[in-house]
């Protein structure tokens, strides 16, 4: 009996948990308030990563500031939008089923709530040019996260929904590299990608998996949507 508990109560607490998150993305797809998303300093961070180029980092090994440490500006920008509890963006991924916030910043109490993007890459905007890293767990014990990231497959679709768009990327890369190779990431001029970047394999996560999609949709998020809605339409 103690082994049928200790077996259903991460599964109980998990499945609160997306119903808990689900809920989150719910209202933030039907009142989405830029404002409070950090529309600005966002705006001025990825004009920022765009002069100097995206630095990425394993958000697991490498903390932060040491990305920004020679940019104030930057690192200012980084503080403001990292202490920010409201959603960046939910991220929607239906080959595994998953629906995930996701807020800025790759710290633990990030982390262990859902995913973040990675400090020193772009907030997604669907704007041209932009690469942007989100980082999850490979599971927690009251989340799912990414768990089932490696069961998504070339050509399959995600989508991400910020404060003003719905946007929907094509995988068109999958690999498996290990840590040190994430700060081989670069821009491409003539795309907008996302990488969607977690720990493998389970259970040594001594590798990083990384997804990356290309954007092939945007639209702008009407008032009033509602997640059903944006789904039934397609991307």
């Amino acid at each position: 009996m103690a082994a049928l508990v200790s077996f259903a109560l991460p599964l109980g607490l998990k499945e609160y948990s997306e119903q808990a998150d689900l809920r989150e993305i719910q209202a933030f797809v039907a009142a989405p308030e830029p404002e409070k998303s950090g529309a600005s300093a966002i705006a001025e961070y990825n004009k920022l990563i765009a002069e100097a180029g995206i630095a990425t980092r394993d958000p697991w090994s490498e903390p932060a500031e040491s990305l920004t440490k020679t940019d104030l500006a930057l690192l200012a920008l980084v503080r403001e939008l990292s202490d920010s509890p409201h959603l960046t963006a939910a991220l929607l991924i239906p080959a595994i089923d998953l629906k995930i916030p996701v807020y800025y910043g790759t710290s633990e109490a990030v982390l262990s709530r859902g995913s973040g993007v990675v400090e020193g890459t772009f907030v997604p905007t669907g704007a041209v040019g932009e690469h942007s890293l989100i980082a999850a767990h490979r599971g927690t014990y009251y989340h799912r996260t990414f768990h089932d990231l490696g069961e998504v497959q070339m050509g399959d679709q995600f989508v991400l929904i910020n404060a003003e768009k719905m946007l929907s990327y094509e995988v068109v890369l999958i690999r498996v590299v290990p840590p040190y190779e994430l700060n081989a990431i670069q821009i491409n001029e003539d795309l907008n990608l996302v990488t969607l970047v977690t720990c493998d394999p389970i259970p040594t996560y001594i590798n990083r998996l990384l997804v990356t999609g290309k954007l092939i949709s945007s639209k702008p998020l009407p008032p009033g949507s509602t997640l059903e809605d944006l789904l039934a339409s397609g991307g």
